[in-house]
């Protein structure tokens, strides 16, 4: 059996199934520092994978079997955050990318969710519904220093930092029925400023590392496309590939992605100078 038939039996053993289509949640891609390794969540049973750029290798990190979500790898490569219900509500943890030294963040009877790593790893953004809406906060690698970033009483999502550690990219569901659009703000809280005007769901935002483009997953009439904004908030008209939960690797040379409903599902890497498109996980 060759190194691919492997990692997909491992994958097996982990029962894991797609998404169904349109409901983009919990398969978050993150890369490792140096480029070579992406960590994801899988569904059933519930858990944290670690796994080569070329699918092989696969092995699972950490598994509660209680949604363990949405991973972040640290900026030296040493740490993993993410969140889990494995004690009842949505809290975060961190773990040691070798498996060791699991430890609990967070301590609410509501819901934290969404880390993510600030380019010099002294803080991680996530989102939090403790004020009675979801609202982007930060804190210290260790739970502490918590602080609200957003201020507004509808629901705001899926925080990431600038790669010069200055702002926050979100999603926010203010504009009602029009689907969320993509804001971004000072990581003080200050300077907020909406970033598009789509009309349709726009989500899962993903800085490119030179700062220069988000990668987003656009959803209408129930089709997720993986596309790029620039500087000024433009919308690319042609999408880059079918998927969501785009994440760009260090490099900023390949987008990694997840794919879902009944054609080819699963995670894929796209090599943008070369556009090359390679399925590595089913």
């Amino acid at each position: 059996m060759d190194s691919r038939s492997l990692a997909g039996a491992a994958l097996a053993a982990l029962a894991l199934s797609a998404f169904p289509a349109g409901l983009a949640a919990q398969r978050r891609i993150s890369w490792s520092p140096d480029g070579r390794r992406l960590v994801l969540s899988v569904e059933k049973p519930s858990g944290l994978l670690i796994v080569r750029v070329d699918g092989t290798a696969p092995h699972k990190l950490y598994g509660s079997g209680k949604q363990d979500l949405y991973p972040s790898w640290s900026p030296n490569g040493r740490l993993i955050a993410f969140s889990s219900r494995s004690d009842g509500d949505d809290e975060i943890f961190v773990i040691g990318s070798d498996g060791s030294g699991l430890r609990k963040l967070t301590r609410n009877d509501t819901g934290d969710s969404y880390p993510s790593w600030s380019p010099d790893g002294k803080s991680l953004a996530f989102m939090s519904n403790r004020t009675g809406s979801w609202q982007i906060f930060v804190m210290k690698p260790d739970g502490s220093a918590v602080r609200r970033v957003t201020q507004t009483s509808t629901n705001e999502y899926n925080p990431t930092w600038s790669p010069d550690g200055k702002r926050i990219v979100f999603e926010s569901n203010r504009n009602g029925n029009d689907g969320d659009e993509i804001y971004v703000i000072d990581a003080d809280g200050s300077h907020e400023r909406r970033v598009t005007r789509s009309g349709v769901n726009v989500t899962f935002p993903s800085w490119s590392p030179d700062g220069g483009k988000l990668a987003i997953c656009s959803i209408s009439k129930g089709s997720a496309k993986i596309r790029l904004i620039d500087g000024n908030g433009s919308v690319s008209a042609d999408s880059l590939a079918a998927g969501c939960l785009p994440s760009w690797s260090p490099d900023g040379k390949r987008i990694a992605f997840e794919r879902q409903g009944k054609t080819e599902p699963g995670i894929y890497v796209l090599t943008l100078d070369k556009f090359q498109l390679r399925r590595i996980l089913p």
